[in-house]
């Protein structure tokens, strides 16, 4: 089961499993354009260096680049507990 926390504190969001850690962020580009990212950990680490799992796209609204981080870090989530 994958659990959803939202943190209020920088607009990040958790998931997470019995394994795995996922938090997401959403930045806003130089031109104004969204992306959403995903860093990825096991739940029995502390943060590490492991650069973040981009979205695809960049979007023009912040909630579709959050949209898709969330898709992303399920998906993500989902691959690294099978």
């Amino acid at each position: 089961m994958i659990e959803h926390v939202q943190k209020v504190i920088m607009d990040d969001f958790t998931f997470s499993t019995k394994t795995h850690f996922a938090r997401i962020r959403v930045m806003e580009s130089a031109h104004g354009a969204y992306r959403g990212y995903v860093y990825l950990r096991r739940t029995n680490e502390g943060p590490n260096d492991d650069p973040p799992y981009p979205t695809d796209f960049d979007r023009e609204q912040y909630d579709l680049a959050l949209e898709d981080a969330k898709i992303l870090a399920q998906r993500l989530l989902r691959e690294f507990e099978s």
